[in-house]
Order: C-alpha cells, then structure tokens, then sequence
C-alpha cells in the first residue's frame, strides 16, 4: 500500500489548523492515519456519494467541476470525533489509481468550495497539475 502523500502547501495549513482547532486538527489526523493504514477504509474513498458511520463519520462526493477536466479529485466531509459535530473543514484529495496513490491537496471551509472562482478552487486544480495526478478523462 502506497503512503498518503500530502501536497507542499497542506503541511502549514495543517499547522495552523492545529492552532486554530485542535479538535479539526486531531480527527483529520487520525483519519489521515487510517487511510493510510487500513486498505478497506482506503478503498471507501473511492465509493462517492456514501457517508460511513464510522468513527469519524464522513462523506465522500466527487468534486464534479473538476471531474469534468479530468481531474479525479474527491472532497471528504468529517465529523468531529469529539462530539460528532460537523466540521467546518473539508479535505480534497487527489489520486492516481494505476499505482493506489492518494495526495492530500488542500484542507480548506466546507463552503470555500462551492464558487468555482474563488481562490481555493484554482488551488485544488492546480495543486492536483503540481503534484502530477493523471488526467482521466471519461466517456458519457
């Protein structure tokens, strides 16, 4: 099983989150640590449109304005593992699936995402080119 990568910029973003928010902090730390040991939690990531009433729970949605450049990136909503609150912060990841790997590409709000102009959005697109992940294109 491949390591989880994380792109150069999410390690000070994690840092900061670690200030800001312990508790965001520590669950996506230990869900970081889970898909990087368990193959099955893995394999989850890749089941889109499905939340897991594990601990944490989550959801995993395709990030479908990417998709549709190619760009095989997911966005990982968490609950606290605290209180079982929601988050505030959702994950994008980025994979190349020909070798199982999985790159962390940005931590960012949960709806920093949704305008497809704004600064965060271009981050993900361009830290997914940045850290090489294939572009896949499908057939509708």
């Amino acid at each position: 099983m491949q390591p989880l990568n994380y792109h150069s910029d999410v390690l000070p973003e994690l840092d900061a989150l670690c200030d800001d928010d312990v508790d965001a902090y520590i669950t996506l730390m230990n869900f970081f640590d889970l898909i990087e040991s368990d193959n099955t939690f893995r394999a989850r990531l890749h089941q889109t449109g499905t939340r897991y009433d594990s601990c944490p729970l989550f959801e995993v949605k395709l990030f479908e304005s990417l998709l549709k450049t190619g760009r095989q990136v997911r966005l990982i909503r968490l609950h606290s593992e605290q209180d079982g609150a929601l988050l505030k912060y959702r994950t994008s990841f980025g994979s190349d699936m020909t070798i199982d790997a999985h790159t962390i590409l940005l931590i960012s709000e949960r709806n920093a995402l949704y305008d497809e102009h704004s600064p965060e959005h271009s981050k993900v697109a361009s830290r997914y080119d940045d850290c090489r992940l294939p572009i896949v294109h499908t057939q509708h």
